[in-house]
């Protein structure tokens, strides 16, 4: 037995959701984000197929320039072990007096940090969305030579369609001067000289 990573299909959805529904204690989340997971254009969905079978989920994501040290940065901020945490902890052994105006500033300090994260990440994300559009982007204005020709006009149709009719009864197309002379226009069909429609 080999297990194989592939993306994800949308058929794989109910196997899915069958093997981490009992992930937690209070049920799983795959459910509530297994389509926006999969359509997803910033990322990818792979599952472990065991002979045919998902058996495992994983979700990757592309990153924007430098969120990667960011997502570090925030853990070690924000993170159970990180500096704010481990200043809340040093609570305990302050006074009740003492520990109102510490929390109230270890509050103000964690949410300006959250907001300065925010505002750094919904930067460069607009800098990897911006990328995406261009690299995507169809530049209008290119020349395409296999590019479809629109239809004939209905007299020239018309006129292909008289043509093909005649050439089957066995007429052949024939091209002639614009001006025909004297000869062929009197003299060969049998016009006297002083013909009224010599007069022309």
């Amino acid at each position: 037995m080999e297990i194989h990573v592939r993306l994800a299909k949308p058929s794989d959805k109910q196997p899915v959701l069958d093997f981490t529904r009992n992930t937690w204690e209070n049920g799983d989340y795959i459910h509530l984000v297994w389509d926006i997971w999969l359509n997803d254009k910033r990322g990818a969905l792979y599952v472990a197929d065991l002979n045919g079978v998902p058996v495992g989920i994983l979700r990757a994501r592309y990153l924007p320039d430098n969120s990667v040290w960011l997502e570090g940065l925030r853990v070690k901020i924000l993170g159970k072990k990180g500096i704010i945490s481990s200043q809340f902890i040093k609570m305990k052994t302050l006074s009740n007096e003492q520990k109102k105006g510490f929390a109230k500033e270890l509050n103000e300090y964690k949410e300006s940090f959250i907001n300065a994260i925010n505002s750094k990440r919904k930067a460069l994300e607009a800098i990897l969305s911006d990328r995406i559009l261009k690299a995507d982007k169809i530049d209008v204005s290119l020349f395409n030579p296999k590019g479809n020709r629109g239809a004939l006009h209905p007299v020239m149709d018309t006129m292909d369609r008289i043509i093909d009719y005649f050439v089957g009864m066995n007429f052949a197309i024939k091209t002639g001067p614009i001006i025909e002379d004297d000869f062929h226009n009197f003299e060969a069909l049998n016009l006297p000289k002083h013909h009224p429609a010599r007069d022309m």
